[in-house]
């Protein structure tokens, strides 16, 4: 029940934070910008809580119980949690306390949920408990990602030449050349880059700098190369013009960025799975099913 209340009052901020630029514009009072600052600490304040309690509610009885009891089966999850944060902070070299939180919440959730599998792993399984499970166990694959993306993400703006290089994070980029390209209602100055990895070559990425022919706007055309562990974005900013053929190029690391949406991914799966308990489909039969008197007689059988 309180998560339920922190889960409304986190949808009714990120609605505040969205509209209320677009409602002080309206109504004459002036143009405000709503951004990361605000959603940064509101989303911390309000999920603190949501991640300390989600793996408590399943362990939890109805009206009554003991946090003593609660608590029993998760101290070896809490344990490894704190520990796995601690490990993961110090390989990464970074100890600020919103990542290592973020990881530490991120591993009590999925050892949490991986407990209450164990705890019930005798019996057999209904569909709302699986379900609910891999919700579970998806939000901490999501807080790992955040907190990965949070703590390790690299940026760069770098001039560089074509046949230049520049070494960021382990990557080495090489300017290779510029060529412009003829699309069906734009022109673009295209860079062609390729990303090295130690010796080894692993992408080639081609950002662009498109003008719109109708309308004359010039738009950024970002590289991107996915991957399970990182991402990697390009962009090209503005031609040096001092006869070089330089450009600013702006390149973004961004780790474990995929996480966050596999983990909401396997959150639809799991409320999905969940949706399909027998119990339910029972339940709703029960319902239209009444006898002559009016009486819900098969809702009392189910």
């Amino acid at each position: 029940l309180l998560n339920n209340v922190f889960f409304t009052v986190s949808a009714a901020m990120v609605l505040l934070g969205t509209l209320y630029p677009l409602i002080t514009e309206a109504m004459g009072w002036g143009q405000i910008s709503v951004g990361p600052p605000y959603f940064g600490a509101m989303f911390i304040l309000l999920m603190t809580p949501v991640v300390m309690l989600i793996p408590l509610g399943p362990f939890t009885r109805w009206k009554q119980d003991r946090i003593g009891r609660v608590m029993r089966p998760l101290l070896i999850s809490a344990l490894v949690s704190i520990v796995a944060g601690t490990i993961v902070a110090a390989l990464l070299g970074a100890f600020n306390l919103r990542a290592v939180s973020g990881w530490i919440g991120g591993f009590w959730l999925f050892t949490g949920s991986i407990a209450y599998l164990m705890r019930h792993a005798k019996g057999r399984l209904p569909r709302h408990v699986i379900g609910m499970t891999m919700a579970h166990a998806g939000a901490g694959v999501f807080l790992i990602g955040v907190a990965m993306v949070e703590s390790s993400t690299v940026e760069r703006d770098v001039r560089m030449e074509p046949g230049g290089t520049y070494e960021v994070a382990g990557y080495t980029i090489r300017f290779n050349e510029m060529d412009t390209i003829q699309g069906p209602n734009w022109m673009a100055e295209e860079g062609r880059f390729t990303i090295f990895r130690g010796d080894r070559e692993i992408t080639t990425m081609e950002p662009q700098k498109r003008r719109y022919t109708r309308s004359g706007d010039v738009m950024t055309q970002v590289a991107l190369r996915p991957g399970v562990t990182r991402d990697l974005y390009m962009a090209l900013g503005e031609s040096m013009d001092d006869g070089t053929g330089a450009w600013s190029v702006r390149f973004h690391i961004k780790p474990f960025v995929r996480w966050i949406w596999f983990g909401a991914l396997i959150i639809l799966l799991g409320a999905l799975v969940s949706a399909t308990d027998r119990r339910y489909r029972a339940r709703q039969k029960a319902e239209e099913t009444v006898d002559e008197s009016g009486s819900p007689v098969a809702e009392a059988r189910a």
